[in-house]
């Protein structure tokens, strides 16, 4: 709950108003990242907050950062083919407030 009025982009928001932050949206600002919801692994991403910020940044990051790289090299070199499938539906967002991803993610490798 909110401990004061608060003003947010001209709208003012009432001592005592229940306050949701949504950290999933602080990656898909238009304002600062070009087509947020386009997947572009040669994004700058500098400025993204994937693993928090400041006093809150995740000392498992560069863990995280390591096993990705390991995990995507290794599918692409298994399956250096591996591709959308045209044939497929397009993807779908999950219909959830907590965490951005696709429903399913149809592919096809030869």
């Amino acid at each position: 709950m909110l401990a004061a009025d608060v003003e947010v982009a001209g709208q003012t928001f009432p001592e005592g108003d229940l306050c949701v932050v949504m950290l999933g949206a602080c990656n898909r600002d238009p304002e600062a990242f070009s087509e947020p919801d386009r997947l572009d692994l040669n994004r700058d991403a500098s400025q993204h907050n994937g693993f928090g910020l400041g006093a809150y940044y995740c000392l498992g990051s560069s863990l995280a950062r390591a096993e990705a790289i390991a995990a995507l090299d290794a599918l692409v070199q298994r399956f250096p083919t591996l591709e959308l499938n045209p044939d497929k539906p397009a993807p779908v967002y999950r219909p959830t407030l907590v965490l951005h991803g696709h429903e399913h993610l149809h592919i096809r490798w030869n």
